[in-house]
């Protein structure tokens, strides 16, 4: 299942004062469906819509680019799901 991660905004006007309340709202949306929905929206004058941007943690960031350099440096190996998965679940 794919996943959209969508903000929209339902605001008075095109042009909201900063003082305007303004709702966000999460709705589910069927993947083969969410285009056509997200054009939808776009047609409402009182709808924003935001992507926001996953921002990966630096500790992640860090880990993963370690890795990367023992693997170049050929300290490490890496192994398949399947061979992994056995591991973990053998366990």
């Amino acid at each position: 299942m794919l996943i959209h991660k969508t903000i929209i905004s339902l605001k008075a006007s095109k042009k909201p004062a900063q003082n305007k309340k303004m709702q966000q709202l999460t709705l589910t949306v069927e993947d083969s469906r969410y285009d056509t929905f997200l054009a939808l929206l776009k047609t409402l004058d009182y709808v924003s819509l935001n992507h926001p941007q996953e921002q990966v943690p630096l500790w992640q960031q860090a880990k993963v680019s370690s890795r990367l350099k023992r693997l170049k440096n050929a300290e490490m190996t890496t192994r398949s799901w399947s061979e992994a998965k056995e591991e973990v679940f053998q366990r």
